[in-house]
């Protein structure tokens, strides 16, 4: 580094102003925040592109006493985080996948369908309920080509999705996965990880005590409380699901093999939403998701939520998931995994600059009763292709993922590339907006809910981050 040289800021970058600290973070990178406090910060606000360092260090020495070593460290985190360069390049989306010597695990995960079969009724569910389930000939043939498949194109690991319809109507299937695994594990030395995606309602103890002696984890969806669930989710008959999926879910809790909750998002419970999540945080589960309704070809959207309704009760929601994880006294993210200390007064929290928001056309592949695979349980069939036929499972999927995504990322979107948040939300969900439009050239329903709702959760982060630094911890 040369005192000469002239710093400029990277474009768009996000800044704010919380508990007496500059957070500061480039949304195309997977730094994170920089904490910058006053003296970090004035140095930051005199970088425009015209400056040299040695203009810039002149005026902050007289008032900070800045040795020349603690500057140059400033500058260099601000480089670190890409916030600051000094050459001429463009802001790019940069991903932990860039960082020296990361690795990242290549997991193939499979939507696992056994059954079109449920006992439910969900209003907004994208499969036509049938009696048919899966054959243990497709069951078997299908492992064996997952296994053969990701071993021949490099995965570290094979993650089993167990779905429906509801997958504990076929309980006996289930087991079977589970025989059949741990052979095909030691023939392709990969490991798996089996979970299954239940509405809870089928859940007891003995159910929950095989799946806990097998290392079985459930992943469930509950939408609300009473009416909250029941508007949606209903049994074949109309019936209430509330009672029998709180119980459900409380075995699973029990047992510890309660995953992770998921809220479907809904004008029928956006109203309940923020009262719901408070109640979960503090009975049942901090493991929470959400997803946001999805018009699909058995739906109406008469089920997408008002957007002012849902970015008004959604910042409701954040600031309770922070207020818990305060009290609670736990200090790292709600929302990611781990906090990293930095020198120079810096905590960050690693963000993904993503192009998309799932890994569907990649390694994400859904798998029918009978056999056919699908780039996400949303979407049709692959035509031509089934378990039984001679060709390249994976190469017939990315071939087929590389035609109907093409130009599906934010990037190719002419009002969605200027977007400062486009590696963030990354457009929506891409089945989303091919069913709704037949194509990418709009963008996604929620896209004014987006560019509400990141920044909202980043002030709160950075307001996080900066009260952890003011306690000491």
């Amino acid at each position: 580094m040369k005192l000469s040289q002239i710093p400029k800021l990277f474009k768009p970058l996000y800044k704010t102003l919380t508990n007496g600290f500059l957070a500061v973070m480039n949304p195309y990178s997977y730094h994170g925040f920089l904490i910058l406090d006053a003296q970090g910060a004035n140095i930051f606000n005199q970088i425009d592109g015209k400056k040299q360092l040695q203009h810039i260090y002149s005026c902050i020495k007289p008032k900070y006493n800045t040795s020349i070593t603690a500057f140059e460290k400033l500058i260099d985190q601000l480089i670190k985080y890409r916030l600051v360069t000094f050459h001429s390049e463009k802001n790019v989306a940069y991903s932990k996948l860039h960082a020296p010597g990361y690795h990242q695990e290549k997991i193939l995960t499979f939507w696992f369908s056994v059954t079109n079969q449920c006992n439910f009724r969900c209003s907004y569910c994208f499969v036509s309920k049938t009696p048919e389930k899966m054959d243990k000939r497709i069951l078997k043939i299908s492992l064996m080509k997952i296994f053969l498949s990701a071993k021949k194109y490099g995965f570290d690991k094979i993650h089993i999705l167990i779905t429906g319809g509801e997958p504990l109507l076929e309980i006996d299937l289930v087991k079977k996965i589970k025989s059949l695994i741990p052979p095909l594990e030691n023939k392709y030395h990969l490991p798996t990880i089996i979970g299954i995606i239940s509405n809870a309602s089928l859940i007891t103890e003995k159910n929950a005590s095989y799946l806990k002696r097998n290392g079985i984890k459930v992943a469930t969806s509950i939408d609300g409380i009473d009416e909250g669930q029941n508007a949606t989710r209903m049994y074949h008959n109309g019936k209430g699901t509330y009672k029998q999926v709180i119980k459900g879910i409380m075995i699973a809790k029990k047992y510890g093999i309660l995953d992770a909750i998921n809220i479907t998002v809904t004008s029928k419970n956006i109203h309940q939403l923020p009262e719901f999540v408070d109640f979960l945080l503090n009975n049942v589960s901090n493991e929470i998701s959400f997803g946001l309704f999805k018009n699909n070809h058995l739906t109406s959207n008469v089920l997408s939520a008002d957007q002012k309704d849902l970015i008004s009760n959604f910042k409701k929601v954040l600031d309770i998931i922070y207020s818990y994880f305060r009290k609670k006294n736990v200090f790292i993210s709600p929302m990611v995994a781990s906090l990293v200390n930095i020198d120079y007064v810096i905590r960050s929290f690693p963000t993904f600059p993503v192009s998309s928001i799932c890994s569907a056309g990649s390694s994400y592949i859904s798998l029918t009763h009978r056999g056919e695979i699908s780039l996400c349980p949303y979407e049709a069939p692959i035509k031509g292709y089934s378990v039984f036929s001679d060709k390249d499972m994976l190469k017939t999927y990315w071939e087929a993922a590389k035609i109907h995504y093409h130009k599906s990322g934010a990037e190719f979107h002419p009002e969605c590339n200027k977007c400062i948040w486009k590696y963030i939300c990354a457009g929506g969900c891409k089945f989303q907006r091919k069913y709704m439009h037949s194509d990418f050239v709009y963008k996604s329903p929620y896209c004014e809910f987006y560019k509400k709702i990141i920044p909202y959760f980043l002030k709160l982060e950075a307001k996080r981050i900066t009260y952890n630094l003011m306690s000491g911890i």
